[in-house]
C-alpha cells in the first residue's frame, strides 16, 4: 500500500485570567468561557481548554486537556501503521502561539501539544508509528508560559493535523 496523506484542523481556544481573580471549583466571576464549539465537518474540531489563571501557568501548574485524533477507516483498511504529527505558527518548535490580536488577547501563553504518554510533541515532525487497528488516538494539549509574564485575556491557536496512512 502505498502512503495516504488525510488532513484534520485542530481549534484549541482558552480564556486566560487573571491573578487577581480566584478560582473555586473551575468557576470564576465575570469571565468570559469559550465554549466547546462542535462542528459536523469532521476534518475541523475544536478543543476547550477552558479558563485558567495567569499566576497557574506561570508557575507551571496547569493540567492537560486530553483531545482524540479521528482516523478514516477507508484509510486504515490495507495499512499497517498510522504517523500523526502536528503544525502550526511557533517560534520555537513546541508551542502553539496565539493567533488572538488587540487588547482583549492573552499575551505570553501558548499551547504546548503531548502524546498519550505526556511528552511534547515537535510541531511539523511526525510522532511515532501508531498501529492502524483503531479509529482514534489520544493525544492531549496544555496551556505554558511563553517569554514572560502572562497577562489575562483570550487564546486561539490553529493547528494543522497531518496523518499518514502506510
Amino acid at each position: 500500500m502505498t502512503s495516504q496523506k488525510h488532513l484534520q484542523f485542530m481549534n484549541f481556544l482558552a480564556t486566560v485570567v487573571a491573578p487577581t481573580c480566584s478560582i473555586d471549583d473551575d468557576l470564576c466571576t465575570d469571565v468570559e468561557l469559550l465554549p466547546l464549539r462542535a462542528r459536523a465537518v469532521e476534518w475541523e474540531r475544536f478543543v476547550d481548554l477552558g479558563a485558567t489563571s495567569a499566576s497557574q501557568i506561570d508557575q507551571g501548574g496547569v493540567p492537560a486537556v486530553m483531545f482524540e485524533v479521528l482516523l478514516d477507516p477507508q484509510k486504515c483498511h490495507g495499512a499497517k501503521t498510522v504517523q500523526v504529527y502536528f503544525d502550526g505558527i511557533t517560534h520555537d518548535g513546541v508551542t502553539l502561539e496565539n493567533e488572538r490580536s488587540g487588547a482583549s488577547a492573552a499575551r505570553n501563553v501558548g499551547v504546548q501539544i503531548l502524546d498519550a504518554f505526556g511528552n511534547a510533541m515537535t510541531l511539523g515532525q511526525a510522532a511515532a508509528h501508531y498501529p492502524a487497528d483503531t479509529d482514534r488516538l489520544q493525544f492531549m494539549a496544555r496551556l505554558v508560559g511563553t517569554q514572560g509574564p502572562v497577562t489575562a485575556g483570550l487564546y486561539a491557536a490553529l493547528s494543522e493535523c497531518v496523518i499518514v496512512y502506510a
